[in-house]
């Protein structure tokens, strides 16, 4: 099974509303991840991003913060799922569409599910990424892509794309970004499976159909926790969490990753995702 034990229904306080408005963004801070040296060889400054040898250092010279080496551990327009696996549970697989209204440029990863009373739906492609080193203080991993929705959801869904942080005994911690019955956006703690190997922190964010720019910053701050950023269109979100020992790799889910409804009435929930770039940054000695 997917998921160990039976989610309970999320209670939720008051949250703030997002802003219904936002300014749908490319992601063009990956785009420069291999550029061209100058003509004597050496760094090529971008907008105040220094790139040196075909990685993108962030900082530089006149930042006041430590200066970072970012590697792209994975850029992906979805032209094709050959480096995904499907996980489908209950629900059909993650497929490529070509429909560009659901993606930056056709086609796009895209999952539809249709839920009913006491039943779930999972239909993901999922990727896993190996950290060389592992995940140590002072590093962090990003995560942005584009995510469509048909229509406005009305179901728990946890949808676009979920961070697994695991490590070689299969303990694992998930971030992920999860649609709720009420307006806005903020970090909460999944109810957790009963072994403690396996901890999720919940962004919460209704969403209407339409196009969102989601960013995901995980920084680990000492040798099991981190802090975790949410970017949605203009709204954020932040929260800590704990990290089991030895994190050295990221499963990456994409789609439908798991939706449930207590209606009576069948519920069709169909989600795209696009234009994605994961990277992992390193502090420079």
């Amino acid at each position: 099974m997917h998921h160990a034990v039976v989610r309970t229904s999320l209670s939720i306080a008051t949250i703030a509303a997002l802003a219904s408005t936002g300014v749908f963004v490319a992601c063009g801070a990956f785009g420069s991840a291999n550029p061209a040296p100058n003509d004597e060889g050496g760094v090529v400054v971008e907008g105040g991003v220094v790139v040196e040898g075909g990685v993108v250092v962030e900082g530089g010279a006149d930042a006041s913060t430590d200066v970072q080496s970012c590697e792209v551990l994975v850029a992906e327009d979805f032209t094709t799922l050959a480096e995904f696996s499907q996980e489908t549970y209950g629900g059909g697989s993650a497929v490529l569409a070509s429909d560009p209204t659901h993606a930056v440029k056709g086609p796009s990863l895209s999952a539809t599910g249709t839920i009913t009373s006491a039943s779930y739906v999972n239909g993901s492609a999922a990727r896993e990424v190996f950290l060389d080193g592992g995940f140590a203080t002072g590093q962090r991993i990003e995560l942005e892509y584009e995510l469509f929705l048909d229509d406005k959801v009305n179901a728990y869904a946890e949808v676009g794309c979920t961070l697994e942080l695991r490590n070689g005994a299969g303990e694992r911690t998930r971030i992920l970004l999860a649609l709720p019955a009420s307006d806005g956006i903020d970090g909460v703690l999944d109810p957790a499976d009963a072994a403690a190997t396996n901890v999720s922190k919940t962004i919460l964010a209704t969403r209407m159909a339409g196009a969102y720019h989601v960013k995901t910053t995980i920084s680990a701050t000492k040798l099991r926790s981190a802090t975790v950023r949410y970017e949605i269109r203009s709204g954020t979100a932040d929260f800590l969490v704990a990290l089991q020992s030895g994190v050295d790799r990221v499963k990456l889910v994409c789609g439908i990753d798991y939706a449930t409804t207590s209606s009576a009435t069948p519920v069709t929930l169909k989600v795209s995702v696009d234009d994605l770039a994961m990277r992992r940054c390193i502090p420079l000695p």
